[in-house]
């Protein structure tokens, strides 16, 4: 579809991120809450320690 491809091209621009798709709609915390905790703990993870 046109807007992957558009989120493709917008993501490449970021050297430390991925872009994930999931068959869900605006409420992904509630269709698929361990995609979202998944993204906290990785996001979390690849911080330095203070």
């Amino acid at each position: 579809a046109l807007w992957k491809r558009q989120h493709a091209v917008l993501f490449a621009g970021f050297s430390r991120g991925t872009h994930q798709y999931y068959a869900t709609g605006h409420n992904i915390h509630r269709e698929n809450p361990k995609a979202v905790a998944d993204a906290i703990r990785f996001v979390a993870a690849s911080q330095p320690a203070k």
